[in-house]
């Protein structure tokens, strides 16, 4: 008896050996290199904080850290042209992608109209008008960090006006936590509300021409889930808009506050949820996908209001993508994986533009600013 129960465990063990070796790794993408330059100060640059390491450190450049390597990490992609807030030269940078300099362009922090301390974000509405998220600036006090404004300027580079946090022509905001427009050209503003001690978010909508249009704080959505006998109570980590109608994507956390009457005073059953929300309805309107374990990083959402997140596939070392379409009923997805190019490079981030191409910035050498686009393969369904 004991030798069958030996064979069968052996038997066992060896099948599920075989299953796991057997299964189909993904198809990695291939890419292209679209653009690249040099890291520095010039007219057709990228700032980095590379000489700050150089000088705080050491000269001798085999004692440098690269993983302490920066870039700005704000850019989009409209035209063929490329649109970095480059932080480190206090300046928009547009580089054609075709690589012909003289279409290149920059917009400069200081002007007879303006003047602004670091650009931080940049985000471009269907016109190709450029909204700059930066820091205030003021000749009395240039290191003055502490306030923000959003600067908007023409496809040519032209100031048109300056928002502050309720709208033109108002007082300064704090830093955002992001800025986004969405295809009836509303530039939406995200602020992180820690107020009353717990995460909440408060999103202010402005129009076209720099008026608020909208404005609400997560901390009027219930945060409350009732399931069979359990009550859960949660919080919204995450709030994104999506770009053909009046509706946001919410991250939210779920844990358990009361089981069949009973209050729970160490919650242990939680759960992780995305979901769809209605401005008119003032409801949450669809539910993308519940899971107990923690869900993959938002992404970008693209013109087509698909969702695109991402995570690390720790058994094939890679870089998962993952598109889902919610356009109808039924919730579609498919799935695109990368290398991970991370281990080779000092410095990447990831980027998806409004038609859904998926694109990574990267150092090399040390000196070299690269933008690389991935090909997609044929559309792929989770196994």
């Amino acid at each position: 008896m004991f030798q069958k129960k030996s064979v069968i465990k052996f038997l066992v063990v060896i099948t599920v050996a075989v299953i796991g070796a057997c299964s189909p790794k993904p198809r990695m993408m291939e890419f292209e290199t679209v653009f690249h330059t040099t890291l520095g100060e010039e007219l057709n640059e990228v700032g980095s904080n590379l000489p700050l390491l150089k000088m705080t450190m050491n000269e001798d450049e085999s004692y440098l850290f690269e993983s302490y390597i920066d870039i700005p990490d704000s850019f989009q992609i409209f035209r063929n042209k490329l649109y970095i807030a480059d932080k480190y030269n206090r300046r928009i940078s547009v580089f054609n992608l075709s690589m012909n300099p003289i279409t290149n362009m920059i917009i400069p922090n200081k002007s007879a109209d303006y003047e602004f301390g670091i650009p931080f974000q940049v985000a471009l509405n269907k016109y190709g008008e450029i909204f700059v998220l930066a820091s205030e600036s003021t000749n009395s006090d240039p290191t003055n960090y502490e306030q923000y404004y959003i600067y908007k300027f023409s496809f040519e580079g032209k100031f048109i006006y300056r928002l502050g946090v309720n709208g033109i022509n108002s007082a300064p905001m704090e830093y955002p936590d992001r800025i986004d427009i969405d295809l009836f050209d509303n530039l939406y503003v995200y602020h992180r509300d820690y107020s009353d001690d717990y995460l909440k978010w408060q999103v202010n909508r402005f129009s076209t021409s720099g008026e608020m249009n909208f404005s609400f704080n997560t901390k009027y959505i219930s945060m409350t889930n009732q399931t069979g006998n359990k009550t859960y109570a949660g919080q919204i980590s995450d709030v994104y808009n999506l770009k053909n109608d009046e509706r946001m994507l919410f991250y939210m956390n779920y844990y358990l506050i009361e089981d069949d009457g009973k209050k729970i005073e160490t919650p242990t059953d939680y759960y992780n949820s995305l979901n769809v929300y209605s401005i008119l309805q003032n409801a949450i309107t669809k539910n993308i996908f519940n899971s107990k374990q923690n869900i993959d990083g938002m992404l970008a959402i693209t013109r087509d209001d698909e969702i695109v997140l991402y995570s690390y596939d720790d058994r094939n070392n890679a870089i998962r993508f993952r598109f889902i379409n919610i356009s109808d009923a039924q919730i579609r997805e498919e799935f695109h994986y990368a290398p991970n190019i991370a281990e080779f490079y000092p410095s990447t981030r990831h980027f998806i533009d409004p038609s859904g191409d998926i694109y990574s910035i990267l150092i090399k050498d040390n000196a070299h600013f690269v933008l690389i686009r991935w090909k997609k393969l044929k559309k792929l369904t989770e196994a």
